[in-house]
């Protein structure tokens, strides 16, 4: 018996010797373990941080309204951000390169008054004329001012008390004219190129009544693509439907945000609203359907636009139907030289 147990005692000390080893090999793995989530923690922190810092010079970027609910707060968040973007500490470091390349700085003079404002270098006729001529649409540009004069006068308000909607602005010849006289404006415009060049001229042309909303205007709320004429790049063509045949001249450029107008009218219906311009290139119908409210209940005093009858048919809009409805909401076409007789008589104008 004795015997056994001297066995049984040398037999634990090989496993006694074994536990000791393992003990040392546990702890070398822990402390690997523990060095490797030190490391990732620092890694990961590092790449949020970075990422916060990427959120917050996007701001710098970005100048425009970028949420569905519009109110007071969001236009002065809205302002504050666009003065930040041009206070900048190093504008350099906001400069898209490849945008750059593509825009140049013009001299701009209608109306006794003159600015500088930043145009396409090359293939965009707007451009080419503001470049050539210091000016664009002389005529059109006035009858927006008398117009917005004549809703002022009428009610006996000031031109800061005044909203001007300027949906599809391209890169703002209407915009800032409008703001020059110190009227509000609301400048809708989808394009990341033109949304560029409208913050730069703002930087040149600080102070003024304008707030640019990043976003097409539509009768739905969703993404569709953005397509540009190569011989006139300031426009954009918006197609949401992907059955529609897009003419070959047109290259997508990008996909952007659309909103109904539906979705500002509780701020719009607080303020003055006296003239929208529409001008995108054929979807005219499709923003009048997301903003009928404006016209039927809220009875915005003027409205422009363009009437580009093969325009409006690539977005299935009955070029005829679409003006006849603006006599259905009491409206008359001042401008009825414009259009062809097939489309109204002379009793509908």
């Amino acid at each position: 018996q004795p015997k056994k147990v001297i066995k049984n005692k040398r037999k634990t000390t090989p496993t006694f010797d074994f536990d000791i080893r393992n003990e040392y090999l546990y702890t070398l793995i822990g402390i690997i373990v523990i060095i490797i989530i030190i490391i990732n923690y620092c890694y990961f922190s590092a790449k949020r941080a970075k990422a916060i810092a990427e959120i917050e010079k996007a701001k710098y970027m970005r100048g425009i309204e970028d949420t569905l609910l519009f109110d007071y707060n969001t236009l002065l968040r809205n302002k504050v951000e666009l003065e930040e973007y041009c206070n900048y500490s190093n504008p350099k470091a906001l400069e898209k390169e490849e945008y750059e390349k593509q825009i140049t700085l013009a001299n701009v003079s209608l109306l006794s008054n003159a600015f500088q404002m930043y145009v396409y270098r090359n293939e965009d006729f707007v451009s080419k004329e503001i470049l050539t001529m210091e000016s664009w649409e002389s005529d059109e540009t006035n009858n927006l001012l008398t117009s917005l004069l004549y809703f002022s006068s009428l009610n006996n308000l000031k031109p800061h008390d005044i909203y001007f909607l300027d949906i599809g602005s391209g890169f703002g010849w209407y915009s800032y004219f409008i703001a020059k006289y110190g009227y509000n404006v609301m400048s809708f415009e989808p394009s990341d190129l033109n949304n560029y060049i409208l913050r730069k001229t703002f930087c040149l042309n600080r102070g003024l009544n304008i707030t640019f909303i990043k976003k097409g205007v539509y009768n739905i709320d969703k993404r569709c693509d953005l397509y540009t004429n190569k011989k006139n790049r300031g426009d954009g063509y918006v197609f949401c439907d992907s059955k529609t045949k897009v003419p070959s001249y047109l290259t997508k450029t990008e996909e952007v945000s659309i909103i109904k107008l539906e979705n500002y009218i509780p701020y719009l219906a607080k303020n003055h609203l006296g003239l929208i311009r529409i001008d995108v290139d054929g979807a005219e119908e499709k923003v009048i359907e997301g903003s009928i409210q404006l016209m039927s209940e809220y009875r915005v005093p003027f409205i422009y636009l363009k009437f580009n009858p093969e325009a409006l048919k690539l977005h299935g809009t009955d070029p005829k139907a679409f003006l006849k409805m603006f006599n259905k909401y009491g409206y008359l076409f001042p401008s009825y030289n414009f259009f062809d007789d097939i489309y109204l008589s002379p009793e509908e104008s």
